[in-house]
């Protein structure tokens, strides 16, 4: 299995419209095996096929689960631990829930084209959760979840566009879980966030912040 460990996204500049065209680029950056199996990690970049200019730019780490360390090759150096921030031990500024619903991983499925059996067929998911009824939500639809609460957070603020997205996925979430999304205020344009499973008591996004700028009149 292939497990999704953590995302960042920057973005550079507005999509252009539909009917343009984009190039996306991806190199692998990191490869660093452990005894449960080995991190890689890549970098892509997405950039307007006309004029070059580079949009959006991603980070990406993975676990590929079970591959022998002995038989892989290292690249790169790990990265440095990440400290809890400070700003965890004071009251969260928001929070706001969200139960998923019993068909979640499936509708995400067909909208993003992640086939990952750990989605659909629960007996994939021996090796991290024993016996578990349930698969295993994306990592990237539970963010996409949080990231729902941030704008309705947000909503009742002046107008804004999201210029970066970073998160770790630390706990696996199940289908059917019910989610509590936290957000704390970090300076001007910057909100730190975090979400628990209130179905298992783990923390599933932890170190995750998004930052935001506003947007002139003359651009709405």
């Amino acid at each position: 299995p292939v497990i999704h460990m953590s995302q960042h996204v920057t973005y550079h500049n507005q999509f252009p419209p539909t009917h343009c065209t984009t190039t996306l680029n991806s190199r692998i950056t990191n490869v660093l095996p452990k005894s449960v199996g080995t991190f890689v990690t890549s970098e892509t970049t997405i950039r307007n096929y006309l004029h070059k200019t580079l949009i959006c730019s991603m980070k990406s780490t993975y676990l590929l689960l079970g591959l022998p360390p002995q038989i892989v090759t290292p690249m790169g150096k790990p990265d440095r631990r990440k400290k809890q921030p400070q700003i965890f031990a004071n009251p969260p500024s928001h929070e706001w829930n969200f139960l998923t619903c019993p068909n979640q991983a499936l509708l995400y499925r067909v909208a993003s084209g992640d086939f990952n059996r750990i989605h659909v067929e629960p007996s994939t998911t021996t090796l991290m959760l024993g016996d578990s009824q349930q698969p295993i939500l994306h990592g990237l639809c539970t963010l996409a979840i949080a990231l729902r609460g941030i704008l309705l957070y947000l909503r009742d603020h002046d107008a804004y566009t999201i210029t970066s997205l970073q998160a770790n996925f630390t706990n696996p979430v199940l289908v059917g879980d019910e989610l509590k999304l936290q957000i704390w205020k970090n300076g001007k344009r910057e909100l730190v966030f975090r979400v628990v499973s209130l179905s298992s008591g783990k923390i599933v996004i932890d170190f995750a912040k998004v930052q935001y700028t506003a947007v002139p009149c003359s651009s709405l």
